[in-house]
């Protein structure tokens, strides 16, 4: 049923085959701060932005399908954070709860490989969003957008398309809306990308690319992760 699941590394077949048997279908619309254990991303893609109601921006993470978040609340009970999550695209989450995979880590020690991996993957993520503040808006902007491609896998098509408005580009990239409305006239002006409405299309993928400085893709680089367009 789960023979697809991208996992983290690579793990012994009967460490899948435990994990697997732990795993149950979970609403989003159930989720909160407090992760009631791992989750995996089926399909879609979600963003996950600390909540603070004093706070009128804040950086997002992009999960798309193969991604996996949750491992923070493992053995850690005092762990209680204060984020919420929105769907970008209709997304179907698999649940592995926080109880099992705590009693199944003690019976089989790979499972710490497994949360460790999810744990790097998630921390590199952050730290490229984080660190991706130091640079100019249209780099901040178009790594976004470049991510975006690269977890959405309805946008492999030869012209790239994103539904996404530009109040939720600039709720993801911690920039105000009128200087988001800014850059990307810029990049349209340029003939990178179109606009229209909430549909965004990416009409030159190279020199989007091309403004991207390699430290801000130092820790997490979504290019590699683009799918080839799909022909025809």
């Amino acid at each position: 049923m789960h023979a697809d699941i991208a996992w983290p590394c690579s793990l012994h077949p009967s460490t899948q085959a435990s994990l697997l048997a732990l795993a149950k279908p979970f609403d989003c619309q159930r989720l909160t701060g407090s992760l009631p254990g791992v989750l995996y991303v089926s399909s879609g893609c979600l963003v996950t932005y600390a909540a603070n109601a004093s706070i009128s921006n804040s950086l997002g993470l992009i999960f798309g399908r193969g991604c996996w978040l949750g491992t923070q609340s493992i053995h850690n009970p005092a762990y209680a954070p204060s984020e919420r999550y929105e769907t970008l695209l209709p997304t179907e989450l698999l649940l592995f709860p926080r109880a099992d995979i705590e009693s199944l880590s003690e019976q089989e020690p790979e499972v710490f490989k497994f949360l460790f991996h999810i744990a790097q993957q998630v921390v590199r993520i952050s730290l490229q969003m984080g660190s991706n503040t130091l640079f100019c808006l249209t780099t901040r902007i178009v790594y976004v957008l470049l991510e975006l491609v690269a977890k959405n896998t309805a946008a492999n098509t030869p012209v790239p398309s994103l539904n996404i408005t530009q109040q939720r580009l600039s709720q993801i990239t911690g920039i105000s809306r009128p200087r988001v409305n800014e850059v990307l006239k810029e990049l349209a002006r340029t003939g990178e990308i179109t606009i229209r409405r909430s549909e965004l299309n990416i009409t030159d993928m190279a020199a989007l690319k091309a403004r991207l400085h390699p430290f801000s893709l130092m820790y997490y680089d979504p290019v590699p992760h683009i799918q080839p367009p799909i022909s025809g």
